[in-house]
């Protein structure tokens, strides 16, 4: 595999004792544990956009159809 980029990442030494124990303990080395790790958690924050996306315009569809209640109902005391 050619590498096209590096990542350096600043860590305390426990910080980096915690990452390889839990690498080990998962069975994978520190890069393949931390890239899936990275990545699980930006499909979770894609997962939440759009769970956030579609309750936004189901909350957005919802008033809309209060409003031209709203008016339907009042142009009949009209």
């Amino acid at each position: 595999m050619k590498l096209e980029s590096r990542l350096t990442i600043d860590m305390s030494k426990e910080d980096h004792l915690r990452l390889k124990m839990a690498s080990t303990l998962h069975g994978e080395t520190m890069r393949s544990f931390v890239l899936r790790s990275v990545f699980k958690e930006i499909d979770l924050d894609s997962q939440h956009n759009e769970i956030a996306s579609v309750f936004s315009q189901s909350l957005s569809d919802d008033y809309q159809k209060i409003d031209s209640h709203q008016i339907s109902n009042s142009n009949e005391f009209m």
